[in-house]
């Protein structure tokens, strides 16, 4: 019985500890504005993926391509030969590596420059675009959940207008829209590039993009140094979207230190 009450007692020390905790996060705690922040949001991005880990991705991209090309020469060889068994075993090899999963880990997002200019009217990439939106439609009428499969092929629609048409005056829309689906899949930190990446080519974007980089980066990714940057940048440029701006403010207020402290006022 002593034993228990002991046990009782530290998981109870325990709960109010976690409590104290998450009472701290509700609270805001307190952040510096740095300018450099918002210097890497408009020339390059937050999360991008440094030179380092492309060249990784790429060459893990060119071994899977080679290992793949291997199986299907040595199918070839076997089959020639006339050597069915081996000739099976590697056929069963090459469908279970078409059948795994194999990720992407940079995106067009990550590889496609901030300084695109969403400027010229192209009737092709309006075309994709059109496509895309179809799909994503499509995929969005559902009650309950959304088709992730139309949803896939819709930001193969959106990629494939950014990689063939970058000065296309859609490359904005397909940014935002590739966003919200990887947002979708909580897929966060790629659906903040494709945010910035909007208002990037496209300053004047009609998309909260910056609002809801900030909101990801604050509420699922406890980056707010970045988040309290892109709320300031939100209550700049996205007035028109008033619930919005009194989230922002209200988040601003409690992650900024004091005007007195950080020498900067709300604006």
């Amino acid at each position: 019985m002593y034993k228990r009450s002991l046990n009782t007692i530290a998981l109870t020390l325990v709960v109010f500890a976690l409590v104290g905790c998450d009472e701290n996060i509700k609270k805001g705690e307190r952040y510096m504005v740095d300018p450099s922040i918002r210097e890497t949001v408009e020339t390059t991005g937050l999360l991008v993926p440094m030179a380092g880990e492309i060249d990784l991705v790429e060459t893990l991209a060119g071994y899977r391509n080679s290992y793949r090309s291997s199986i299907v020469n040595l199918m070839e060889y076997y089959r020639s030969a006339g050597n069915n068994t081996k000739y099976l075993w590697a056929k069963s090899e090459l469908k279970s590596l078409d059948s795994m999963e194999q990720y992407r880990y940079v995106t067009l997002g990550d590889t496609a420059t901030a300084t695109l200019k969403a400027n010229n009217i192209i009737p092709a990439a309006d075309v994709l675009y059109a496509d895309g939106m179809a799909l994503y439609g499509d995929a969005k009428t559902l009650v309950i959940v959304s088709d992730a499969g139309k949803l896939q092929q819709a930001l193969r629609k959106f990629d494939e207008l950014i990689r063939k048409y970058p000065t296309s005056d859609k490359i904005d829309d397909a940014a935002y829209r590739s966003g919200k689906i990887y947002q979708h899949f909580k897929d966060y930190e790629i659906a903040v590039v494709y945010y910035q990446r909007t208002f990037q080519w496209n300053s004047e974007t009609p998309y909260p993009v910056r609002y809801k980089s900030a909101y990801i980066l604050d509420r699922k990714l406890n980056k707010r140094k970045e988040a309290l940057v892109l709320y300031q940048m939100a209550l700049e440029k996205e007035q028109r979207y008033i619930e919005n701006m009194e989230d922002a403010q209200m988040r601003v207020k409690q992650l900024m230190t004091s005007d007195e402290k950080s020498g900067l006022k709300l604006k």
